[in-house]
């Protein structure tokens, strides 16, 4: 048999398993690192807006705020939100914030008040009364988070378990 076109056998009497090259083990390295990160990010996010959510409903003070611009974000032709940029009293005097309009359109076209809520402590921290302090948007990033970092996790257990596998042959 011609030494080109020998096979190695392993001790099983079949062929060697392939293994991926050392560069596509980086990659995925990378990529694995990558995506726990954005788990972490969102796991972040979430209790960011949880803390932001508590605030409001603990400290929070209703005003009238007037509305100085309105942003309409459309998507073919449909409207997805309005942001408004708002002008209130608050505990430090004049205050310039930005809402998002939740779901229903409380903004209609025409009014120039709407009614705030905003913590004395962090005045950019506004949203409006007509909208709901919790939403799923806002449950979102933590559920996100948490599986792309189960995922991550699950990646990295795998590839550690059939290193050590790997190892004991």
């Amino acid at each position: 048999m011609d030494e080109r076109t020998a096979v190695q056998v392993g001790s099983s009497g079949q062929a060697p398993e392939r293994r991926p090259g050392i560069g596509l083990r980086i990659l995925m390295g990378l990529f694995t690192i990558g995506m726990g990160a954005v788990g972490v990010l969102g796991l972040y996010v979430a209790m960011e807006i949880r803390s932001s959510a508590a605030e409001l409903e603990d400290e929070g003070i209703e005003t009238q705020a007037d509305v100085v611009q309105v942003t309409a974000t459309t998507s073919n032709d449909r409207l997805l939100h309005h942001t408004i940029d708002l002008a209130f009293d608050g505990a430090d005097g004049r205050t310039f914030a930005d809402v998002l309009d939740c779901d229903g359109a409380r903004w209609e076209d025409g009014m120039d008040t709407v009614d705030v809520v905003y913590a004395p402590s962090d005045p950019d921290n506004v949203r409006l009364v007509a909208c709901p302090a919790s939403s799923f948007s806002q449950a979102l990033p933590g559920v996100g988070g948490a599986l792309l970092l189960g995922l991550s996790l699950f990646i990295v257990w795998r590839a550690f378990r059939n290193w050590r596998r790997r190892a004991r042959l």
